[in-house]
């Protein structure tokens, strides 16, 4: 049933006053009007109050005072990445749940303190392991003995032992969709329970390794705590077992999962499901850890999206949407529901439609049967895209209003990824929170144009060749007439650059100004990029030419 009252609404995060959409008082037709469609909007508040009503359970369940036991809420960035959310999470205390990296970097970045990360997922990078053990984050829950291994050597390779729990598998039924079920046998996720004592056992005698805790996770978007429960119990068990081998463990940690409403689901009880892990843990003087995404953004957050067309059918009526598959793929890739409704109350008649975007895929919809009053430039809310919208998503540039599949060319250089849009050069170095715009002067068209060679960021138009020493803060023309195509295609090799021009191939000269001339024994290829197709490079010049020594 389509969401109508306000208390209905609140759900969802949002609510409705004379035919508005509102979230957090503010009305989502003016978020629209200001940022565009798509995008992605988050509540403070329904954020705020979805931590705090799981804090309050955890609190009540361990106790408060002097006796109170310890806990820790760490927040699965996986589900929403999105730095204000984050930074919202950090004031209120909440610890998090990364997979990468990059989710460490911006976690730090939103305020998060290292000492309250734990790094899950099964691929971790001796680069990653590295980076995190510099930090000081909390705890590795290590998903293989390959890992462990791994994980070993590079903290010994810096002095250091790496704090560990083990992801175990306890072979435990979520009951929920297959692609988001973890803890049973044949996913690919932790460590067999009946192996996991022997590899505790293993990594006690490792000099890289500190044992810390018990960790798994069963899969997500549960609606019935009995199998968490379950999967809480059998590592409880474990715990006592590593105890009884001398192996002390400081943090138990029955993951994630918890799930939320969608349609008509209902939830769990935070309250019964807090108290029924704390009478698993009984009087065990550990810390409880646990690992929640979506139902702390889940609700937060929503797709704004524009009706483009309303296509009429004689079997089947749609309105096509400027949002798509690639915005939020749950239900393509689930077949999950998230709820539709318009943004602004309008005279327009109500009839079912199927909700879908413009991507060339018949499996591009976002809602089915829908029952909704829309016309052409209307506006649509999609409802519980919190979590799993915005990551799983083909990136949205939110000062630009763009796609990344607009994107001409991209580049990475010193910590910084530049991009061309249109006729502009932008770059951004906050992982594409924003984005600023740093085109050379007279610069009017580029088109594949832009490459990086130990340092030298080059971008080409009809005009000219334009080099820049410091990032593209500043730029100095290097074309003195010599390159033809119009505009100019670049390559670069370490320091070289290389572009066609009127008498064969040029080689920009090691003062960043003048172009040499290299002879070509065999027919220039008329465009370039055919000579890319063929060129082939090795350390920093051209080697070989359409299978020939250059």
């Amino acid at each position: 049933m389509t969401p109508t009252s306000n208390k209905r609404l609140e759900t969802f995060g949002v609510s409705r006053r004379d035919g508005q959409l509102y979230m957090d008082g503010v009305p989502l037709a003016a978020v629209a009007k200001v940022h565009g469609t798509p995008t992605f909007v988050y509540s403070r508040r329904a954020l705020t109050a979805a931590y705090c009503r799981l804090d309050d359970a955890v609190r009540n369940a361990r106790g408060t005072g002097p006796n109170g036991r310890p806990y820790t809420i760490c927040f699965a960035v996986k589900a929403n990445s999105n730095l204000a959310v984050l930074g919202v999470l950090a004031a209120l205390g909440a610890g998090f749940d990364i997979v990468s990296g990059g989710e460490l970097r911006r976690v730090l970045k939103a305020g998060g303190r290292a000492d309250r990360v734990v790094f899950s997922g099964l691929g971790k990078t001796a680069a990653e392991m590295a980076f995190a053990l510099d930090a000081g984050i909390k705890c590795f829950n290590v998903e293989s003995e390959q890992e462990l291994s791994r994980l070993n050597d590079v903290a010994a390779s810096m002095g250091l032992r790496a704090p560990i729990s083990l992801r175990v598998n306890p072979d435990v039924d979520a009951k929920t969709h297959p692609y988001i079920s973890t803890g049973l046998k044949n996913n690919k996720f932790g460590i067999a329970f009946d192996r996991a004592r022997d590899v505790y056992r293993k990594a006690a005698t490792m000099p890289g390794i500190s044992i810390a805790g018990v960790d798994c996770h069963i899969g997500s978007q549960l609606v019935d705590a009995a199998p968490l429960v379950e999967a809480m119990q059998k590592i409880v068990g474990l715990a006592d077992s590593l105890a009884a081998d001398g192996i002390q463990i400081h943090h138990i940690c029955p993951g994630g999962g918890v799930g939320i409403t969608y349609k008509d689901e209902i939830e769990i009880n935070l309250g019964a499901y807090a108290e029924a892990l704390q009478r698993a843990l009984g009087d065990r003087k550990v810390e409880l850890l646990l690992e929640p995404g979506r139902a702390i953004a889940g609700n937060a957050g929503l797709l704004l999206t524009k009706v483009e067309y309303v296509k009429p059918g004689e079997h089947k009526s749609f309105l096509i949407v400027d949002a798509a598959m690639n915005d939020l793929i749950r239900p393509a890739l689930y077949q999950a529901h998230h709820e539709i409704i318009e943004v602004v109350s309008t005279s327009a008649e109500a009839h079912e439609y199927d909700v879908v975007g413009p991507v060339c895929e018949s499996a591009d919809v976002l809602g089915y049967a829908r029952t909704l009053a829309a016309n052409a430039d209307d506006l649509l809310a999609v409802l519980s895209a919190g979590a799993y919208g915005f990551v799983m998503a083909s990136k949205l540039l939110p000062v630009l209003g763009l796609r990344f599949n607009q994107m001409y060319n991209a580049v990475w250089h010193e910590g910084k990824v530049y991009g061309i849009w249109g006729t502009k050069i932008f770059k951004t170095s906050d992982f594409g929170e924003t984005w600023q715009e740093t085109t050379p002067p007279n610069l009017y068209i580029i088109h594949n144009g832009i490459s990086v060679g130990d340092g030298l960021l080059v971008g080409g138009d009809a005009n000219g060749i334009f080099r820049s020493a410091d990032g593209g803060d500043s730029w100095a023309a290097v074309n003195d007439g010599l390159i033809a195509q119009s505009p100019p295609q670049l390559r670069a090799s370490g320091q070289n650059l290389f572009a066609p021009g009127r008498e064969g191939i040029y080689q920009l000269a090691s003062d960043g100004e003048n172009w040499e001339l290299q002879h070509v024994d065999i027919q220039l290829p008329w465009s370039f990029f055919s000579f890319l197709d063929y060129a082939e490079l090795g350390g920093n010049q051209i080697v070989a030419l359409n299978g020939k020594p250059w």
